[in-house]
């Protein structure tokens, strides 16, 4: 179920104990093209991040994300912090020919998440096709654990 859409920025203080993270299945430093769960290639990492999982990464609130190569559809990684834990949820391909069926997977991982509140969710709408951002929204309606949308 959808709460409440809030802005990207105020992600970072947000009550939610869960925080997820959508990744692609070739991990955090993806090259190239640049610019996904990435810090970007080795020739733009200077000028800044992004995405919210590079963001993580460089700001040292989860370096853990940059480890973490190719990885399947469906899988979690989980990082407990004293504050949050962490999930990228892995849902999606870069350069797959129907990218919008592996986006569907996002609801089948906030449902394996084991949460006690709702789930603060980032999403960075300039990084999706446009023609994904509903089926990514009816994913998130659907599924089971209420998602605080920051984007």
């Amino acid at each position: 179920m959808l709460l409440k859409h809030v802005s990207l920025e105020s992600i970072l203080t947000t009550r939610c104990h869960d925080i997820a993270v959508l990744l692609n299945t070739d991990g955090i430093y993806m090259y190239p093209p640049s610019g996904y769960n990435d810090l970007s290639s080795q020739f733009y990492a200077k000028k800044g991040v992004s995405s919210f999982a590079g963001l993580l990464v460089k700001t040292k609130i989860v370096p853990e994300f940059n480890y973490f190569r190719q990885r399947k559809l469906g899988e979690i990684i989980e990082i407990k912090k004293s504050d949050h834990t962490y999930h990228g949820i892995v849902c999606y391909k870069l350069h797959a020919e129907n990218e919008i069926e592996d986006i569907s997977t996002l609801q089948s991982c906030l449902n394996k998440i084991q949460n006690s509140g709702p789930i603060a969710l980032s999403l960075e709408e300039k990084l999706w096709n446009k023609a994904h951002l509903p089926i990514i929204f009816s994913a998130i309606e659907k599924a089971d654990p209420q998602v605080v949308l920051y984007h």
